[in-house]
């Protein structure tokens, strides 16, 4: 452990988990398990003379024992420059957007398959649009969409760049 690289702690979760899975191979509920390899782990450490730091000292955006806050200048989700009075997140849609990301729900399949079914309907609900090259009626999935597909867009573009020059 006193190898470890960035620290011992950074070893911790593999050997506790390597003990954890012998002793369970050997028969041992996992509960008990783990609760051994905790112990044989942190024993470990403590030979080593590993010191374990404090919540606040483990937070990335604190310094100074959480006296002095990081300062951001980009937006944690979208990365765009902050401004005056947004001290991590440039709008509340950007918050909801990184809360949703980092807790989980994307995990949940049932959550996923109502948000595909509401697009669905979404896509549904939309008027059918025409094609403005070759004509065929689609659906946009967005509110200035003209053209049916991309090589429809592309041909577009090389007729109208032919058109101009």
């Amino acid at each position: 452990m006193t190898k470890a690289e960035p620290t011992p702690f950074a070893a911790e979760g593999p050997c506790r988990a390597g003990v954890r899975s012998a002793l369970c191979l050997q028969g041992w509920p996992w509960h008990d398990a783990d609760r051994a390899a905790s112990e044989v782990v942190g024993a470990a450490l403590r030979i080593v003379g590993t010191v374990r730091p404090t919540w606040q000292q483990g937070q990335p955006e604190w310094t100074q024992d959480g006296i002095m806050a990081v300062e951001y200048v980009c937006c944690r989700n979208c990365s765009r420059p902050l401004e005056a009075g947004h001290y991590k997140f440039c709008s509340s849609t950007c918050l909801q957007a990184y809360r949703w990301r980092h807790d989980g729900r994307w995990l949940d399949e049932h959550y996923l398959a109502q948000r595909a079914a509401a697009k669905a309907a979404r896509l549904e609900r939309r008027p059918i649009f025409a094609c403005e090259h070759c004509g065929t009626g689609f659906k946009s999935k967005y509110d200035r969409q003209k053209f049916c597909c991309a090589s429809c867009a592309q041909l577009a573009q090389k007729v109208y760049c032919a058109s101009v020059s």
